[in-house]
This record gives structure tokens, C-alpha cells and sequence, in this order.
């Protein structure tokens, strides 16, 4: 077993990085019993990919929902957890909930609690080693049964030469559906963070011990793998861009995709 696990991806572009982290899963994956059915699993996984910036996976076969992927950031960042803000560009994030209004896992309110400590802290001290957020702790000792709990467990960054590097630490990832929307939204938020702090946005490390793909998408997975991956480069980090102005524009996924594809182009 410890052959085929604890490895390192990486690349320039998170687009690269996702092709080669998908073809790992299948060639040297361990076949698991979860509560969702068998999956093929790599344990303890090391993800880089050196370009922050170039953080959107641009893939026919897996058509992501780009509006969704925008907004679910802008909810991180607005601290929010409740429904009533993505359910205009999704229906999906309903099974999440424990009551209809709010998802109990979302990162939202931890991640808005504690920005302004992290970018005070990096302006004050850019040697600090300890801007983190956590995202786990709030649930308490003993947290209260739930549809879903957060998978990434941390956050911490580290100025190093002049750029911010991030260390993305996550317990569960699920390669096909959750992952391509996590980078994005993680890695604006330290964009976000490196444009507050006047700091070079530098590579960004996900440390996952459970890097999956369940077996009901496994075909699904291979296409993917196998199809045209490129990765769209983010034009700018909110503030610097209106990407709230983006959303009331663009009046489907395929509208964003294309203005994306635009403005990255700047």
C-alpha cells in the first residue's frame, strides 16, 4: 500500500495539475469503503501548482459551473453560509443543509473572522509562521451530527522571497466534483490576501489525506482526464476586479466562461 500513495503533483497551472492528479488516482489508487459507496483513494497527497493566478480549470468534459464557481468564493468572502445566496446559480447545495437555510460546514464565517488577523499579522511581521486560519476548530470538542463537515482543515501563509506561499491542508477532497470549485475560491483568497499585503502571490500547496474518486464517476474521470484540460488565468483578485458586476452580466455558465476567457486575456 505505501507504494502507491504519498506523492507529489505539481505544475505550473492547476489545469496540468488535475490532469496528472487524475491519472494517478487510476494507476496507483487504492480501492476504499466510504460512506458513499467504493472510491479510489491516494493517501496523503502533495499538490503544487506554481502559478496562483492560473486557477480555473477550463475542461469540455467536466463543464463546470462557472457563475456557481464565482459566487461560492464571494459567499466565503462575505462570511456567509446561508442558501439564499448561491441558490440563484445553483439547486445542488440544498442536500448540504441541515435545515433548509444554512450548510453547517461552510467556511465562510471562520475564513471571514479571522482575514483581517492574517493580513495584519503579514503586514506587521512578513516572517511570522503563524497566519493561519483554521476552519475546524469552531465545530467544538464534540460537533453535533451533520450533513456535511468542512474538508480543508486549514490554511497558513508564509512570505518567502518576496511571495505569499499558501499551505492548503485538507482531510477528504473529492477529485471530480469538489476540487476544480475548492482551488479556485482558495487560491483568490490568497491572491486576496497577497494584494492586501503588497506581497507577490506566490505557489500554493494542498496537502490532502484523502484524494478520491467515487466509483460511480470513475468513467467520468477518465474522460476527463483524457479531454482538452486548459486552464483559464483569474484577470484580477476582488477588489481589483467587480466580479459581483461579472455575475449580474454573465446569464449563464457558458456567458462566464467565455467573458473569463477574455478578460484573461488582459
Amino acid at each position: 500500500m505505501g507504494e502507491k500513495t504519498y506523492m507529489d503533483i505539481y505544475s505550473e497551472t492547476f489545469g496540468e495539475t488535475y490532469r496528472k492528479l487524475l491519472k494517478a488516482t487510476f494507476t496507483a489508487g487504492n480501492c476504499v469503503e466510504t460512506r458513499l459507496g467504493e472510491a479510489k483513494e491516494l493517501l496523503g497527497i502533495h499538490l503544487k501548482v506554481d502559478n496562483p493566478l492560473a486557477n480555473i480549470l477550463d475542461c469540455p468534459a467536466r463543464k463546470l459551473n462557472y457563475r456557481l464557481m464565482l459566487a461560492e468564493w464571494l459567499w466565503y468572502m462575505e462570511g456567509r453560509s446561508d442558501l439564499a445566496f448561491l441558490q440563484p446559480y445553483t439547486s445542488q447545495m440544498d442536500q448540504f443543509s441541515d435545515d433548509g437555510r444554512v450548510v453547517a460546514g461552510a467556511y465562510g464565517p471562520t475564513i471571514y473572522d479571522q482575514l483581517p488577523y492574517v493580513i495584519n499579522l503579514l503586514r506587521q511581521n512578513p516572517n511570522s509562521r503563524q497566519a493561519v486560519i483554521g476552519l475546524w476548530k469552531w465545530l467544538g470538542a464534540n460537533p453535533e451530527p451533520t450533513k456535511v463537515r468542512p474538508c480543508s482543515l486549514s490554511m497558513q501563509y508564509l512570505v518567502r522571497e518576496g511571495a505569499l506561499v499558501t499551505f492548503i491542508t485538507m482531510r477528504s477532497s473529492d477529485t471530480v466534483l469538489g476540487l476544480p470549485y475548492d482551488f479556485f475560491s482558495l487560491s483568490m483568497i490568497s491572491n486576496y490576501i497577497a494584494g492586501r499585503t503588497s506581497f507577490r502571490p506566490g505557489p500554493i500547496h494542498l496537502m490532502i489525506a484523502s484524494s478520491h474518486v467515487y466509483n460511480y464517476f470513475y468513467d467520468w474521470a477518465h474522460r476527463i482526464a483524457n479531454d482538452s484540460i486548459n486552464t483559464i488565468r483569474t484577470p484580477g483578485f476582488w477588489p481589483t476586479l467587480n466580479y459581483y458586476g461579472l455575475l449580474a452580466e454573465c446569464g449563464n455558465s457558458k456567458e462566464m466562461r467565455q467573458r473569463l476567457v477574455e478578460l484573461s486575456q488582459y
